[in-house]
């Protein structure tokens, strides 16, 4: 790779890996053969990538702040390769006015989440995306820098920069569980599958 990667996520069945750029490229790839499928460029450096769990879409935030939703077209006998369509206009919108850290989305109710350069953590309506439920207020000196949900979907797990992880309610947003840390400058949050520990 030419460029600095950013981020990096596996469909959820694990037969595909995406990867975000600063050359503003999303690609997909067969985990298996190790084949580029797809290359969908952008107008900004690719920040943030997360499947949906059905894994038939990818969302894909950009330095803007701009979230898009591909619909994922997947190889077959008469094309080798994938394609990432936006199917509508309303498949790609303004989620925050600076850069987008992360972004995830939940197996129920097609809830998603995203966190931006701006400190603000935003709910979209599952109807209609590009409209807010729900914003987590903003800490510009402890932004909130990465996102994961439980395997239920019942906890939002969060990442500020300076205080470190700390669980939510997925549906009020309230806290559950803080936890001490003696580290500053956090970027990356990752819950280790079959242990309670983050």
């Amino acid at each position: 790779f030419a460029h600095r990667l950013t981020s990096a996520t596996f469909s959820p069945d694990g037969k595909w890996l995406a990867i975000g750029s600063l050359d503003r490229s999303a690609t997909l790839w067969d985990v298996k053969s190790g084949r580029k499928l797809a290359v969908q460029q952008h107008l900004d450096g690719v920040q943030a990538l997360a499947f949906s769990r059905d894994g038939k879409r990818l969302k894909v935030g950009d330095s803007s702040g701009t979230l898009r939703n591909y619909y994922i077209v997947p190889p077959n006998k008469d094309d080798p390769n994938a394609q990432l369509i936006l199917r509508s206009l309303e498949d790609a919108w303004g989620a925050h006015p600076t850069r987008l850290w992360s972004v995830v989305a939940a197996s129920r109710e097609q809830i998603l989440y995203s966190a931006g350069k701006d400190g603000m953590v935003r709910r979209w309506r599952p109807d209609r995306e590009q409209q807010v439920q729900r914003v987590i207020p903003s800490n510009y000196s402890d932004r909130f820098m990465d996102l994961e949900f439980s395997p239920d979907d019942g906890s939002l797990k969060v990442l500020r920069e300076m205080t470190g992880p700390a669980v939510l309610d997925a549906a009020t947003l309230k806290p559950q569980q803080a936890f001490r840390s003696h580290f500053d400058r956090w970027r990356a949050l990752c819950t280790l599958e079959g242990r309670d520990e983050v």
